[in-house]
């Protein structure tokens, strides 16, 4: 808050005065030639516009960025939009599932998101009959494996 409060006063105090006059009666307070302020000012615009924050990758973006130039592109792709979708491994605890028993650890894994490198890595290895194995055994309809069970249970197709 106070930043946005002494940005906005500068801005007024160089509408007001002058960029030139501002710049010279900084350098007579502090003592220093403008030559110096006006560097100061130059590096400390490079050193915020390196500190701009960057934007996180979507899945889809890791999963290019790994499956890029694979031989099994078209497969891998897919696969990489129903992951997008939570119509392939739609759950933390399906992700670990399906690398451990690819022999791959898991446990490190925090979330969904940010497993997506290892998932395609793992899947880029695979011929492409695995690939298209794992394209058909998704459900068409998208239905998750909490979904499949309300409708189960509201079915009543689960014994008691």
């Amino acid at each position: 808050m106070k930043e946005t409060i002494l940005n906005i006063e500068i801005r007024l105090l160089i509408i007001k005065y002058g960029y030139k006059n501002i710049l010279e009666a900084l350098s007579k307070a502090k003592g220093i030639s403008i030559d110096e302020i006006e560097s100061l000012i130059v590096s400390l615009e490079k050193k915020s516009a390196m500190r701009k924050p960057t934007r996180k990758k979507s899945v889809i973006e890791v999963a290019e960025d790994v499956i890029s130039g694979a031989e099994h592109y078209a497969s891998l792709h897919k696969l990489a939009i129903k992951y997008q979708s939570k119509e392939f491994l739609p759950e933390l605890k399906d992700v670990r599932r399906f690398l451990e028993r690819s022999g791959i650890k898991s446990n490190k894994l925090k979330s969904r998101i940010n497993s997506t490198k290892k998932v395609f890595e793992f899947l880029r290895g695979l011929p492409k009959y695995e690939l298209e194995s794992l394209l058909t055994e998704i459900p068409e309809n998208g239905e998750s494996a909490f979904s499949a069970l309300a409708n189960e249970i509201i079915g009543g197709q689960i014994d008691k």
